[in-house]
């Protein structure tokens, strides 16, 4: 079976760095957004309107990890990608509550977790209300964008099996942790002290999770040049 070449890895991973940025850049505009909703009111309810909208981000940025994770724990044939699989899934799904527990009207907001291309519940907010109905539309914009990214990834790991599949699924997660790291990074001066927590919480095990990824992509790209060193012997 062709092998994954590292250079189609690497390719990938600034694949869906363009893609997270690419959002990134919409939530510039639509923090502006918030900030101009609220401009008529004080800075107490400006900045709650801010973390709302972050917290709602960083759902769905979980839910993601999490729906590509389950896919390769169901489609992946090596262990140690089925292991870190279901510890990203496990870890980000932890996460999620949290973040609930935190800002649940922000979860009542967003759609029902489901795969990208499944329908999906439009939230139980009263729109009449001002302060949500602006907090919901750019949440709602934020989860198509969401949606859009995950049919792309999903159709391009569909493509690939074996090691294949394998680097495919890695070189996601890389490119994946990485833009999250960068963003919850620029979120340090962000929402009250518990959100901090959260946001700490989540930045550490971005920082684990990455790491992983990168070690087993290395890992797998060290046995394929192993495996054609000694093809060549022989």
């Amino acid at each position: 079976m062709r092998l994954f070449h590292y250079a189609h890895f690497t390719h990938l991973a600034v694949i869906v760095g363009q893609l997270f940025y690419s959002v990134a850049t919409g939530q510039e505009v639509h923090t502006q957004q918030l900030d101009n909703s609220a401009s008529t009111q004080n800075g107490q309810h400006s900045q709650l309107e801010v973390t709302d909208f972050y917290a709602g981000s960083l759902i769905l940025m979980n839910n993601g990890i999490i729906e590509m994770s389950e896919i390769a724990e169901k489609d992946s044939d090596t262990e140690e990608v089925v292991q870190f699989a279901e510890n990203l899934a496990e870890a980000h799904r932890q996460l999620n509550e949290k973040i609930k527990e935190f800002a649940p009207q922000v979860a009542q907001m967003l759609p029902a977790t489901g795969s990208a291309t499944g329908p999906h519940n439009t939230g139980n907010v009263n729109q009449s209300q001002p302060a949500a109905f602006p907090l919901k539309q750019l949440l709602t914009i934020q989860k198509k964008a969401a949606d859009n990214y995950q049919v792309s990834s999903i159709m391009m790991l569909n493509n690939y099996q074996g090691q294949d599949f394998d680097m495919a699924f890695l070189g996601m997660q890389i490119g994946a942790h990485t833009w999250s790291l960068a963003e919850l990074k620029a979120l340090d001066s962000v929402g009250n002290e518990q959100f901090q927590q959260i946001v700490a919480e989540a930045r550490s095990k971005v920082e684990q999770h990455l790491a992983e990824a990168k070690r087993l992509s290395k890992k797998f790209e060290d046995d394929q040049k192993f495996a054609g060193k000694q093809a060549r012997q022989q």
